[in-house]
């Protein structure tokens, strides 16, 4: 028997194609009528034609035209991989590709399934289907597909001849009996096989390997379980792992079985009634014996309600449902019973017995306790129950005789928060007489939140807790007086709120001194801006609104963290009298940009609004002669005199002395940002150009005008209507150019370059002008074209647009080319030139 690899991923299809590929088929099951004609007639046919009629009736072998299978040909890779495809029902899916084989071959798919796992290609891209297999490169492709394992020594008088890779392979063949030799004793590993020879090994093949078997069906029991029926007749419940399957949703599951790893697709769609009938078994099977069960029962009929609640069909989905209701029914008969069974007890005797067969925890020897406890008026079980417990817990408890008995008492009965600290505490103010567990847990409660709220305050009323503590405390006697226990307004509360009123303080304390020694460094140095010195001094005032005592180290009368902020506050107005000086340098030269201008503004009006003074000595005699506002503003002052200056020799330089413009436009929008700067100010932008004291124009309007003659020189400097075009838009306020389409601005503009010839225009609006003249009378052109309803008129009206195309042609040829206009003229007319050049 061959030995089988384990963990082989099978993706099986369909239960039909998996049938296909049991392991091994008993040869009486062979069709007597499968034969081939060359095979019956073959004297020597014995050691071959069970192999032939057992693959002919499988299917996987067929004959040719003649019915004739052709024993003693040799058989060709195509070939091979055709008849190992069918016997291991291989799928059809791949990713090979090659050269020599296309989707039209009838062996297409065949070569396909076998590759590369089973045939491999030359390593240029061909699979080489008429290719002859020679006999090892049979034997690795059946001990390859058929995933066969072993070993064995190769005796062949010529095993020397076999390739290095095709000799375990030969083993394998050897051990399993795919292959037994030749005459000879020869192996004989380069001759060509015959399909006689190929279909012996391959039945001897599947007669060795005991097949993987594939998934005949696969069912969903129920979420994360399936029933799995195999190609041999096994019927295997797994258990998923991995995933929970969807209800109604189709889901690739990957299990394994035997080692042999399954990939199939798995709808679960449950039997919402069979799973309802189950629930409903379960419960009806649970009989309540003793309290205990009731728990158990609780959970069966809500499991077996909430299968019910998903049965679509109403009248089955009601059967069950009634089924549920009378075991509730009866359960409720039953503990009514047992009820009445202690409530009807009429001597201890019998109270206990009832109690004994039924509740938990029961002591016989308080009885006494539980009768006067339990007085006939309990209506359920669980009542009964909470009784019993009670007289249980509070007895152990009184029973107690010193504090470890206590202790122990409260720590084996289920109390809260037991703390053994406060053992002697508990003694104190259990005293025996309570008569609920409620009421003993509110003595441990009430004695625990006093111990917590005592340990917030040392002995002589300094705070001796954190924030967690705290609120410890506050959780503790909030809990008392939502009980009741305490009234809203308590000691315990008072003693809390002093605590967090020191805490809060304390935490203000140590904000307030951070803020203030973060404002100078180690060294000295300023280390804070003016609003973080605010910050500092509001949260020193509020400290001091509040009446706390900050230290005054030197008895000064200033407490040192004000003095601190004094310092910092005197560092910081040094340095911005610094930095404003330095807008200047020691010649009054303004060397500052406008960001330090407003940076040093923006530091003097914090200043101001902190209430400091900005008075300078600048001639250091001790009196105030300037301001830091007034520095300020005259450093502003000599930047825009800077940039007037800067504008005015700009536009000075911006025309030649033959009047023409020598800048770009880069050029003239700098300028412009300038003088958008002085005019943000509300700086005058006046200009005296004549010299007599009055101011004629101004730096805008001198700007303008240089923008307009560029305007102008770039428009003259166009020399093709291409170029002409974007300019007529862009640097032009035109009416009727502006309106054009791009196609009829180009004609437009090709025209205005023979006006620009012919005239020396100043300025664009005189270009402007003149341009919307031309366009208008292009329109006008156009339109007559358009409304000629004649031959005549059409050679007219295509002579005023002055057409060089149409100027070159003789008379009787203009006259052919205005009948083509008017006769293929558009519904909606011509709109441009080159429409009507067409018709020429």
């Amino acid at each position: 028997m061959a030995k089988q690899k384990t963990g082989r991923k099978v993706f099986s299809t369909t239960a039909a194609a998996a049938m296909a590929a049991t392991a091994v088929i008993p040869t009486a099951t062979l069709a007597a009528d499968v034969s081939f004609p060359d095979v019956e007639n073959d004297n020597n046919n014995n050691w071959y034609k069970d192999s032939v009629d057992y693959l002919a009736s499988q299917g996987y072998i067929q004959g040719d035209q003649n019915g004739n299978f052709n024993p003693k040909d040799f058989i060709k890779r195509h070939s091979a991989a055709e008849v190992l495809r069918k016997a291991l029902d291989l799928s059809t899916e791949g990713t090979e590709d090659f050269s020599d084989v296309t989707t039209d071959d009838w062996f297409y798919e065949s070569v396909v399934a076998v590759s590369p796992e089973i045939f491999q290609g030359d390593g240029y891209g061909n699979f080489m289907p008429e290719k002859v297999l020679t006999r090892q490169e049979a034997a690795v492709a059946i001990v390859d597909a058929y995933g066969m394992t072993g070993e064995a020594e190769l005796t062949f008088a010529d095993s020397d001849n076999i390739a290095s890779w095709a000799k375990e392979a030969a083993e394998i063949a050897l051990e399993n009996g795919v292959i037994t030799g030749k005459p000879d004793n020869l192996f004989a590993p380069t001759d060509e096989i015959t399909r006689a020879e190929f279909a012996v090994m391959v039945k001897r093949a599947s007669e060795a390997s005991d097949l993987v078997p594939e998934v005949a069906s696969v069912s969903a029991i129920d979420a994360d379980t399936l029933e799995v029926t195999l190609s041999n007749g096994e019927v295997v419940t797994v258990d998923l792992t991995d995933v929970v399957l969807e209800v109604n949703v189709e889901t690739e599951v990957t299990f394994t079985i035997d080692g042999v790893e399954y990939t199939e697709l798995v709808t679960y769609v449950p039997d919402y009634a069979a799973l309802a009938e189950a629930e409903i078994a379960e419960l009806e099977g649970i009989t309540i014996e003793t309290i205990s069960d009731l728990e158990v029962v609780a959970d069966a009929v809500a499991a077996a309600e909430e299968a019910v609640a998903l049965v679509e069909d109403a009248d089955v989905q009601a059967a069950l449902q009634a089924r549920i209701d009378a075991v509730v029914e009866a359960n409720e008969a039953t503990l009514a019973d047992v009820v009445a069974s202690v409530n009807n007890a009429t001597t201890q005797v019998q109270l206990n017995n009832a109690l004994q067969a039924f509740f938990n925890n029961v002591n016989s020897n308080l009885i006494t306790q539980y009768d006067n406890v339990l007085d006939g008026t309990e209506v359920s079980v669980e009542e009964i129950q909470a009784d019993i417990n009670n007289v249980n817990v509070v007895s152990a408890v009184a029973a107690a005789t010193n504090q470890i008995e206590l202790l122990e008492a409260l720590n084996n009965n289920g109390f809260e928060s037991v703390n053994p600290d406060l053992i002697a505490e508990y003694a104190a103010v259990i005293t025996g007489d309570e008569t609920t567990i409620a009421e003993i847990q509110t003595d441990i409660d009430l004695v625990n939140a006093e111990a917590t709220v005592d340990a917030l305050l040392a002995v002589d009323g300094s705070l001796a807790a954190d924030q967690a503590e705290i609120d410890a405390a506050q959780d503790l006697v909030t809990a008392l007086v939502d009980a009741g226990v305490l009234p809203a307004s308590n000691d315990l509360q008072v003693t809390i709120d002093n605590a967090q009123d020191l805490l809060d303080i304390q935490v203000a304390i140590e904000e307030a001194q951070a803020a203030v020694a973060a404002l100078v460094d180690a060294n000295g140095n300023l280390a804070a801006d003016q609003a973080e010195i605010n910050e500092a001094q509001e949260l020193v005032d509020a400290l001091v609104a509040q009446g706390v005592t900050l230290p005054d180290a030197d008895n000064d009368g200033t407490i040192d963290v004000q003095e601190l902020i004094n310092e910092a506050q005197a560092l910081l107005v040094t340095e911005v009298t610094e930095t404003v000086a330095a807008l200047v340098d020691a010649e009054g030269n303004l060397v500052a940009d406008q960001t330090e201008i407003d940076e040093a503004q923006e530091l003097v009006d914090a200043l101001v609004a902190a209430g400091e003074s900005i008075e300078v000595d600048t001639n250091g005699d001790g009196v105030a002669d300037t301001t830091l506002q007034a520095q300020i503003d005259a450093a502003q002052a000599s930047l825009y005199a800077q940039i007037e200056a800067q504008v005015t020799a700009d536009i000075e330089g911006f025309v030649d002395a033959d009047g023409n413009v020598v800048a770009t436009q880069a050029d003239l929008e700098a300028t412009q940002e300038l003088i958008d700067v002085l005019v943000a100010a509300e700086q005058p932008i006046d200009v005296d150009t004549d010299g007599d004291g009055v101011a004629d124009t101004t730096l805008q309007a001198q700007l303008d005008e240089i923008q307009d003659l560029l305007a102008v020189q770039n428009i003259y400097a166009a020399t093709t209507a291409t170029e002409l075009q974007p300019l007529l838009v862009n640097l032009l306020n035109t009416t009727t150019y502006s309106n054009l389409t791009l196609a009829q601005r180009v004609e437009v503009a090709n025209q205005f370059l023979d006006v620009l010839a012919n005239n020396d225009y100043a300025t664009t609006g005189e270009i402007a002008t003149s341009l919307d003249l031309v366009a208008d009378e292009y329109n006008t052109e156009i339109i007559a074209v358009n409304d000629a309803t004649t031959i005549s008129a059409t050679d007219t009206a295509l002579e005023a647009l002055d057409i060089p195309e149409y100027e070159a042609l003789t008379a009787a040829q203009q006259l052919v080319a205005a009948e083509a206009v008017l006769n293929n003229k558009p519904e909606t007319g011509y709109t441009t030139i080159a429409q009507l050049v067409e018709q020429f």
